[in-house]
């Protein structure tokens, strides 16, 4: 099987980690052209619409899938989720079109077992309800995210885990970009994604929600003192930057926290609970963290 490393697979991240009975919830919804097959790669479990009509016009795709699938079997566990890219010939497209790549990932995980298929360089259903990758981080939309949430709730109920929803939002980031404008704004919060990214747990979530906000998701948290190392490993890391980086002395984080089933078990609810907490840390002066769980009750 071809390897394709000149090609990217242009999917949010947080999708590659998903285990396939997420993926059947949150597929349907994609904008690009995106299925979940099984194993054998005869049934189609999930798919998006633009994967429905992408089909549709290239009846040889499921033939030449079928075998594509198969082949995945003799990849490694160590490989099995790195991007394993086919395409059709030239002369089995109407017209004039190019070949058309295709992605294959192998998902293996406690969720259940499939083939992700991502076909490239198809035009997606404008209509479609989108879940965009943040274009400036590459980080997953919120949306993407309140879908993993509702996910991650149910799942943790099951397994007998908390599940944290960290609602980060910077201290005087507006008037840091009234300062510097907005190109230099703009390299600020990719150099503040890409310092959060990293200090979080492996499986964790991490997605941009406006200019000067994010969302995390932590799954599978084993206790509460799990949520406070993260946030400690956040406040810090944003004193860090904030040092290092000409102009972002002024600007630090305030973090709100809600933890399923303790605050809550409904996705749009933990959020807001997240975010009054959020509200919370910024009145008490910013650059510190606040747990719904204590906010004064009226």
């Amino acid at each position: 099987m071809e390897t394709g490393c000149e090609m990217e697979l242009q999917l949010p991240p947080a999708l590659i980690n998903m285990g396939a009975s997420e993926l059947t919830d949150v597929i349907p919804l994609l904008k690009p052209a995106v299925a979940l097959l099984d194993e054998g790669g005869a049934q189609v479990l999930a798919c998006s619409d633009s994967y429905r009509l992408a089909s549709q016009q290239y009846p040889e795709l499921a033939k030449q899938q079928n075998a594509w699938v198969r082949s995945l079997a003799s990849l490694s566990p160590e490989t099995r989720r790195e991007p394993c890219f086919q395409s059709l010939k030239r002369e089995q497209l109407p017209g004039d079109q190019a070949c058309l790549p295709v992605a294959l990932y192998s998902i293996k995980d406690a969720g259940g077992s499939g083939v992700l298929v991502h076909l490239q360089c198809v035009p997606s259903v404008d209509q479609v309800p989108r879940f965009d990758t943040d274009p400036l981080t590459g980080l997953p939309s919120a949306a993407l995210v309140r879908a993993r949430l509702e996910h991650s709730v149910h799942q943790s109920a099951r397994q007998q885990s908390f599940v944290a929803i960290l609602y980060l939002e910077l201290d005087g980031f507006r008037e840091y970009q009234e300062r510097q404008g907005e190109l230099a704004a703009n390299r600020a919060i990719k150099a503040i994604a890409d310092t959060l990214r990293p200090r979080l747990r492996q499986g964790d979530t991490l997605a941009r929600t406006g200019d000067d906000g994010f969302l995390l998701v932590l799954e599978q948290v084993e206790d509460h003192s799990a949520v406070h190392r993260v946030c400690d490993k956040l406040v810090a890391a944003m004193a860090e930057l904030s040092s290092s980086v000409a102009g972002l002395k002024s600007v630090s984080a305030s973090i709100g926290v809600a933890i399923s089933p303790d605050d809550g078990e409904a996705a749009d609810s933990l959020i807001n609970r997240a975010r009054a907490a959020m509200d919370d840390a910024k009145r008490q002066g910013g650059n510190c963290v606040r747990y719904y769980s204590v906010l004064p009750t009226v």
